[in-house]
């Protein structure tokens, strides 16, 4: 937008602010009163809140948006990943019962701890290396 555009859309915009007595056009922010008068937008009709709780609301969302997707992130482990974390807290495990009697392994895996995601995937992982045993290739 040119310079003289934006001087006369801003000046338009606060002739319109300044006229109105409505209590309609006052901020609507939901935590507390505000009187600032809200913001026009450019098609003329007005925001919901005044400019600091706007940027603020704004500010806010883009902090909420990026926490989702590094949280998302997070949860998407690639499955080499996943499975190295696994086998570490299994070295982990193994190497502190090394130091006691022998166990099987089957009874350190019971003392792992697995949720039924973390399950599914190493029965997965275990019945494709059941099948290769076999000499056939199953893929997932």
């Amino acid at each position: 937008m040119p310079l003289a555009t934006t001087q006369q859309y801003f000046s338009i915009a606060h002739a319109i602010q300044s006229k109105s007595t409505n209590p309609q056009a006052t901020c609507c922010y939901p935590s507390k009163p505000c009187m600032n008068p809200r913001v026009v937008k450019r098609d003329g009709n007005l925001h919901r809140f005044c400019e600091f709780h706007r940027t603020k609301a704004n500010k806010n969302q883009r902090a909420l948006q990026r926490r989702r997707l590094v949280d998302h992130m997070v949860e998407q482990l690639p499955i080499d990943a996943y499975m190295q974390q696994l086998n570490e807290q299994y070295e982990l495990l193994v190497g502190q019962e090394q130091g006691c009697a022998e166990l099987p392994p089957s009874d350190l895996l019971v003392r792992l701890d697995l949720d039924e995601d973390d399950l599914r995937v190493l029965a997965a992982v275990l019945s494709v290396d059941d099948d290769d045993d076999d000499g056939e290739s199953t893929t997932l």
